[in-house]
């Protein structure tokens, strides 16, 4: 509320218990397959952190990408592209390092269905 007037919030705000605007991350529970330090396969559940995501399934999601912890060690991993390609999701740009996109792989599917199903969407003549 501004000025006694109802005002729409940006998606990744939020409000904290004294009504005090915050930024509101939400990230994908996606953690690594084991610690680079101990090997251990045991995470915390991943925090968001201000790297922007944004995911491509049944329409257009924002996130953020996370980071965990080790429960064994402590070292802390942020999620990489590996760790979302091993889930299903694919990269929407060539540069592992630095991508904002993923696609769920359904969405090919989607495609690749409908094209075998509608001759006229077909890039092959």
């Amino acid at each position: 509320m501004v000025n006694n007037r109802l005002v729409p919030m940006h998606p990744l705000k939020g409000i904290d218990a004294i009504g005090n605007v915050m930024r509101r991350g939400l990230c994908l529970d996606v953690r690594p397959l084991s610690c680079m330090s101990c090997q251990s396969e045991d995470f915390e559940r991943p925090e968001a952190t201000t790297e922007s995501l944004t995911l491509i399934m049944y329409g257009r999601h924002d996130f953020n990408k996370g980071r965990c912890a080790c429960k064994n060690c402590g070292i802390e991993h942020k999620q990489g592209l590996a760790d979302f390609v091993r889930t299903g999701f694919w990269p929407a740009s060539p540069d592992g390092e630095k991508f904002e996109t993923i696609i769920d792989q359904r969405v090919f599917e989607h495609f690749a269905a409908l094209k075998d199903r509608a001759l006229h969407i077909s890039t092959k003549v």
